[in-house]
């Protein structure tokens, strides 16, 4: 009876050491996931001078490597991807194409999960011939796949298709949390083989939903917080340029550092706004300061880090600023190659002096 006691507490022993043994354990380097230990005792012929040249790994029912490196220990083999393994996915250990293990990245915490912070435009009317939108995250998101999270839905609820462009690599900026969405420009070109096959994306007078699927990975593994409605309704075709001759400012006085205003009479693209505008003196020399855009990028607000003074400025303006339908200073967007363009300028002006006390 001891005898066979003792054999059972040993055999358990032993089984518990070999489970423990052959499991993977993923290795993090400040916060990442940098590395898969793989135990010998998951291997076939461990001993094999030709590992770990047998051995790949890829995301779980996908096909492809992933690209990395191997090294080896006596009781294991390491690898290690040239990018971080990504939280919330699962991985595909394989030796000589036969699956020998998985293992799964957890996600992040429920309270690092990404948000959609911002939709621009922000108006619930927007022009027939909207170009764009940019969707603004609070953290990086993951890429390639982005138009598979966003659909557009008429005032029926039916998907509409063939809308986006599917650009490959992805608009996102240098951060990973702006993307910029252009709806397909040769249904918005008329004339073009797509705008005659399909029309155009938007029609005036409909109603209109943007979706944004709450499925969404970020960077990390996390999904979003909650999918994301935008309604609008599409209004009229824009077919004209931004004249910077009609907008309207408040000028400030001198020996202020008051704001200068400028009401735009028309919403301009989110981004180009501040990058575009920018306020010099009589010499061509920049005023330092600060742009703020406000009434959904239909105002503008300058204030100089020092007061004004008396006489002359500038309103400096690059001609690449554009309006929803991205005409720009220079050209309209959906314009006839055949006929005559004004001629392009890099910079516009427009003059204001100061107000006197």
């Amino acid at each position: 009876m001891f005898n066979l006691a003792f054999f059972l507490l040993v055999s358990m022993a032993e089984i518990s050491c070999k489970n423990q043994s052959s499991k993977l354990h993923i290795i993090y380097k400040d916060g990442k996931a940098v590395q898969i230990e793989i135990p010998v005792a998951l291997l076939q012929n461990p001993k094999d001078v030709g590992l770990p040249n047998s051995l790949s790994v890829s995301l779980s029912r996908q096909s492809g490597n992933i690209l990395g490196e191997y090294t080896s220990s006596e009781a294991s083999i390491y690898f290690r991807p040239i990018i971080p393994l990504t939280p919330g996915l699962s991985y595909t250990i394989l030796q000589k194409g036969r699956v020998i293990a998985k293992v799964h990245v957890p996600a992040r915490s429920e309270n690092k999960r990404a948000k959609l912070i911002a939709i621009y435009p922000q108006l619930d009317t927007l022009p027939e011939n909207l170009l764009k939108f940019y969707l603004v995250f609070s953290e990086p998101m993951q890429t390639g796949n982005s138009l598979s999270h966003i659909a557009l839905l008429n005032e029926h609820g039916d998907t509409l298709k063939n809308i986006f462009l599917d650009l490959q690599p992805e608009l996102w900026d240098s951060t990973g949390h702006v993307l910029t969405v252009w709806l397909d420009p040769g249904r918005i070109k008329r004339d073009l083989v797509l705008n005659r096959e399909f029309g155009n994306p938007l029609l005036e007078g409909q109603h209109y939903e943007l979706l944004i699927s709450g499925i969404w990975n970020d960077r990390n593994g996390a999904k979003l917080v909650t999918p994301i409605r935008k309604t609008f309704l599409a209004g009229k075709r824009d077919s004209g340029i931004p004249d910077i001759a009609s907008w309207l400012l408040k000028i400030p006085y001198a020996r202020t550092r008051t704001a200068l205003i400028i009401e735009l009479n028309e919403a301009l693209d989110h981004y180009l706004l501040e990058e575009s505008i920018s306020v010099v003196n009589k010499q061509g020399q920049v005023i330092p300061g600060v742009i703020l855009s406000g009434n959904s990028n239909k105002r503008l607000s300058f204030i100089p880090e020092k007061n004004w003074g008396a006489g002359a400025y500038f309103i400096k303006v690059s001609s690449v600023l554009e309006d929803l339908a991205g005409n720009n200073l220079n050209r309209l967007f959906d314009r006839d190659l055949k006929s005559d363009q004004k001629g392009e300028k890099e910079f516009y002006y427009r003059r204001f002096d100061t107000r006197a006390d």
